[in-house]
């Protein structure tokens, strides 16, 4: 019954409701409570920032956009190879043309009083930041006005000084579009989807706010999942390109996603965490161009940002540093340098110890991500 032509509009919307993560956590499971983490407000940041290895790729429809200029702009885009931020925001009901700032605001300054800011320039803001940073200027963003007026979203655009590309989703709420991607609460945070290269969706975050996640928490947690799923695209394609030995290329990809050299917001982060991987990444490409000097640097740097962030001071490695001093200890080998090799491979050989990741399953996710990037000869 729900897949007749009649019902398509309803049909569409229980399977965005049925695959949309906000409401698996809240109602299509026993208990709202997951001990994960050991706080609930920890079970709630790992669930929005989603952790989970994607088995099946879910695909973005065809979307047709209109913008301010007049002209058509279709997603997915088969023809760019760059990842796509996608934002869908809904102007205010009572007719004004004021953007929440959950949605825009200034970025804050932040001061010694003030150690975490309220407002973090809003998720327009934050697209952009990371779109700007990405090393390898491999990110669009493209800002959906759910509206037809195109005078009133010109305003907006205007009054904010929005960049990039700025489009209107035709018949506004009224598109079926709405019901495919679950589209709610547009009004007061964006609908946010973070395309990766080949159009597949690697993130996405509807309208609704986890209880534990206004203003400060939801800004940290959006930003936190831009770092680790972006990171997550490039790491992807990094790793092909080491398996198809385009050494150059994996160096570029793995220099990134952003300069390791800006300060980072959260020293505790997934962001502070990826950069082992990438510079583990780094060593493997090094070592793919008999440049094994460099790879040996990188090396090093991986095991330090590792320990760093892992609070891997127990006395004894752990599975991801055995992993590393192996690695280690073979280029130390190339190099003519045995007696250190030796020294090295002795400490990969004693029995692992866990170390303490800051955030839940990020090192899990990125240790596996590692274990992948060993594999490749």
């Amino acid at each position: 019954m729900l897949n007749s032509h009649s019902n398509k509009g309803l049909f569409d919307s229980l399977t965005s409701f049925l695959s949309d993560r906000y409401h698996q956590y809240y109602i299509l499971r026993g208990s709202s409570y997951d001990s994960l983490g050991g706080r609930y407000r920890d079970s709630e940041e790992i669930h929005m920032i989603d952790l989970t290895k994607k088995t099946i790729p879910k695909t973005l429809p065809a979307i047709e956009l209109k913008t301010l200029d007049g002209k058509t702009l279709n997603l997915p885009d088969t023809q760019s190879d760059t990842m796509t931020i996608l934002l869908f925001v809904e102007p205010q009901a009572s007719g004004n043309n004021n953007l929440p700032i959950t949605i825009y605001s200034p970025t804050p300054v932040r001061t010694k009083k003030v150690r975490w800011p309220l407002l973090s320039g809003g998720i327009i803001v934050a697209a952009h930041e990371h779109a700007k940073n990405h090393i390898n200027n491999q990110i669009k963003v493209i800002i959906a006005f759910l509206c037809d007026d195109i005078e009133r979203v010109k305003a907006i655009q205007k009054k904010y000084s929005i960049p990039n590309v700025v489009t209107m989703v035709p018949g506004g709420l009224k598109n079926p579009l709405v019901n495919k991607l679950g589209i709610l609460s547009a009004d007061k945070y964006a609908n946010i989807f973070l395309l990766r290269r080949n159009n597949t969706i690697e993130w996405q975050k509807n309208g609704l706010h986890y209880q534990n996640s206004k203003f400060r928490w939801y800004f940290r947690r959006c930003k936190l999942a831009f770092e680790y799923h972006i990171h997550a695209c490039d790491y992807e394609i990094g790793l092909k390109a080491l398996k198809n030995k385009e050494y150059k290329k994996a160096q570029q990809l793995f220099s990134g996603p952003f300069d390791i050299k800006i300060k980072e917001r959260f020293s505790r982060s997934a962001l502070a965490q990826k950069t082992s991987h990438n510079s583990y990444g780094l060593a493997k490409a090094m070592i793919g161009m008999n440049d094994h000097e460099s790879a040996l640097n990188h090396l090093d740097i991986a095991i330090t940002k590792h320990e760093k962030s892992n609070n891997c001071f127990t006395g004894k490695p752990c599975p991801t540093i055995i992993t590393l001093f192996k690695s280690k200890s073979e280029i130390l080998f190339k190099l003519g340098r045995d007696k250190e090799a030796k020294t090295v491979k002795m400490n990969a050989s004693v029995e692992p110890a866990e170390c303490m990741p800051a955030i839940g399953r990020v090192a899990e996710t990125l240790g596996r991500r590692l274990k992948e990037t060993s594999d490749i000869e």
